[in-house]
């Protein structure tokens, strides 16, 4: 198997594997807007008494979060065992060895980081049932659109479709996730950290796959995908090159959520 033909055998398993996790969570965050959201009609209508009753909802919503979060986390981990097999089946024909063993699930969430933190501690609820870094993320993006529209003069109800909004369709009312709306941007937040997750899993097959080969590889070549939604980070470092996946300025990949740049082996 060649560098190129690696990259795109990569890609479609792991972008297979993105969207079947994503169509299913992208579910339990709907349900989870529409539970919030009419949480927060009930609302009152005065400024001041929506500060005052706001406080007790948001407990409420904590615990509607840390379900959800418990929901995602276990879809997953059933993505998850079918990346690492296709990841170390992939990384294995790159390096002609026999195909690698995949790792147990609890090293495979130890292991796999998004950015400073391990899969089971972001999923993982804080000591005495708090909510788990993941629902924290959830819970700070609900409260900066709700709280930010309490002092401003629109009703209860246009606060509730800040969460996810709503069309009509011959008479009848349907929950929408558009542009602005919270469930929009907790979908946004998953999305990155599912393609951050298994694209660090794509890496972590490299690195297991690499000391056993009988190919010596002198450097790994970056390889970003070049679009318009490439970051400025990852841009100018397509094509660098480097010893060892570590001596790259700022680390190897995923270097930041949605994160689709891979490193490739180049032999001697």
């Amino acid at each position: 198997m060649t560098s190129e033909e690696y990259i795109r055998a990569l890609a479609l398993a792991v972008t297979r594997l993105e969207d079947e996790t994503d169509r299913d969570a992208k579910s339990a965050l709907f349900e989870l807007a529409l539970r919030i959201r009419a949480l927060i009609a009930t609302l009152p209508e005065g400024q001041l008494e929506r500060q005052i009753v706001y406080p007790k909802l948001r407990e409420r919503f904590a615990t509607e979060l840390q379900n959800t979060s418990n929901r995602i986390f276990a879809i997953l981990r059933s993505r998850l065992v079918q990346a690492e097999v296709a990841a170390t089946t992939t990384a294995a024909n790159l390096f002609d060895l026999p195909a690698l063993a995949p790792r147990d699930l609890g090293d495979i969430l130890r292991e796999t980081r998004i950015q400073t933190q391990t899969l089971l501690t972001l999923f993982s609820p804080s000591p005495g049932g708090g909510l788990s870094p993941f629902g924290r993320q959830l819970l700070r993006l609900l409260d900066r659109s709700v709280q930010s529209r309490f002092m401003q003069n629109i009703t209860t109800a246009d606060i509730a479709d800040v969460v996810i909004g709503v069309r009509f369709r011959k008479g009848e009312q349907l929950p929408v996730v558009g542009k602005g709306t919270v469930a929009n941007a907790w979908r946004f937040r998953l999305k990155g950290l599912m393609a951050a997750a298994f694209w660090a899993m794509a890496y972590n097959a490299q690195q297991r796959a690499a000391p056993a080969s009988t190919r010596p590889i002198s450097r790994w070549r970056w390889n970003a995908v070049l679009d318009p939604k490439t970051c400025p980070v990852c841009r100018p470092l397509d094509g660098k090159e480097a010893g060892t996946p570590e001596a790259f300025p700022k680390g190897p990949p995923p270097l930041h959520p949605f994160c689709r740049c891979v490193l490739i082996p180049i032999y001697t």
